[in-house]
């Protein structure tokens, strides 16, 4: 904060670090397993790290058998141990209408054994109202929040933030911060990856997306998505390679989405804060067994968010990101608003990392003018700084 005395003025510059699109810190509900330490400790860190009110914070008891190895629940017991205890409480604490999303945090369960099963976000986005199993089954129900487009040359909305959309009228996305279970990562690697991605916002990064074709039909089936994103993202002014080549060597990723049944992350290229990778893959964020490249190891090799699938998705472009994904996050969406806005069917996938993360949202900074008046009293008005008009895409 600057403080001069000129002109019998006062000036007072705050920088302000808001977004142009997104979610806000205040808008989260982020919810806690209480009977974990790990658990509740993540979602205390994340609440202080972006200021999220500790009234948003609600505590809740899954079934111990609901958490490892399988991360499984039933519907039930989600609905009575799960949905309706958060319900409660935020309505309990008035402030049920200004959540636009849930951020959970480690030691939850990650999916519902529903036919055929959906993740613990798939639930949470219909509101615990599921839809017809065969649009589930065959990827064709539509999210609402899908910016498209849903076919080459189809049409494409605009990006927004989630929070346009009237609670009682929108479905309820969610994320989470972390998996520390079977094939996850530690506390101290979740924390790290957390505060990586808040470090991201507003440093417009100058990285490259990769979109990497493979020989099988995991590489193949979203290819019809990439030369127009790479347009769009061009228009923007952010880097992005078809290529058939895994990034290696002196490069900095800024995203990378491929599609491959086993993959090394861990490979020698720079990963910048932010960066956002996700393989399609049938088992990304089913943890219990070995087999197939896990989401847990984009987040350990360095990027702030990935997502997998919790049960066998088929190779249905569907059910995973759209190219157009990085589109809407170099407009300064969050990860998040960036996700929902690019999945068509979300219910069977698990979305994890920083939430908030906005690398290309601008900062705003004001002058807020006070005056002294003739009777004693002051008059506060904003000054917008000029220098900053106009920054970011």
């Amino acid at each position: 904060m600057a403080l001069t005395d000129t002109t019998g003025r006062i000036f007072l510059a705050w920088l302000i670090a808001a977004p142009v699109l997104g979610l806000a810190p205040h808008e989260l509900a982020v919810v806690a397993n209480r009977s974990s330490s790990d658990s509740l400790h993540v979602a205390n860190a994340y609440c202080a790290m972006r200021g999220i009110p500790q009234h948003n914070l609600v505590l809740v008891s899954p079934p111990p058998g609901s958490l490892q190895p399988e991360a499984r629940i039933t519907p039930a017991d989600f609905t009575r141990t799960i949905w309706e205890p958060v319900n409660d409480a935020l309505d309990r604490r008035g402030i049920d209408a200004t959540i636009r999303a849930w951020v959970y945090s480690v030691d939850m369960p990650l999916r519902v054994s529903t036919a055929p099963e959906i993740s613990i976000q798939g639930i949470t986005l219909v509101r615990n109202e599921l839809p017809p199993q065969e649009q589930v089954k065959k990827g064709s129900y539509l999210s609402p929040f899908f910016a498209g487009p849903s076919q080459p040359g189809g049409g494409r909305r605009p990006t927004v933030s989630l929070d346009a959309w009237r609670p009682e009228d929108a479905p309820l996305p969610s994320m989470m911060l972390g998996h520390t279970g079977a094939r996850g990562t530690t506390v101290g690697k979740v924390l790290a990856g957390l505060r990586r991605g808040i470090a991201a916002d507003h440093t417009f990064p100058t990285g490259t997306v990769y979109f990497v074709e493979t020989d099988d039909v995991r590489g193949k089936a979203r290819n019809w998505q990439v030369d127009d994103a790479i347009s769009e993202l061009a228009e923007l002014g952010v880097g992005g390679v078809s290529t058939t080549n895994f990034p290696r060597g002196d490069l900095t990723v800024l995203g990378i989405m491929i599609g491959s049944k086993q993959l090394n992350p861990f490979q020698k290229y720079t990963v910048l804060p932010g960066a956002f990778a996700e393989n399609l893959t049938s088992f990304g964020g089913r943890f219990e067994h070995e087999n197939q490249t896990k989401l847990t190891r984009w987040l350990e090799a360095g990027f702030t968010g990935s997502t997998g699938t919790v049960t066998e998705p088929y190779a249905l472009w569907t059910k995973f990101p759209h190219a157009r994904f990085h589109v809407h996050y170099a407009r300064g969406a969050t990860l998040m608003d960036s996700l929902y806005q690019s999945v068509f069917c979300p219910l069977q996938r698990l979305m994890v990392g920083e939430p908030l993360t906005r690398p290309f949202a601008p900062r705003i900074e004001v002058d807020l003018a006070v005056s002294g008046m003739p009777d004693g009293s002051y008059r506060l008005r904003a000054v917008p700084d000029a220098t900053n008009a106009g920054e970011g895409p």
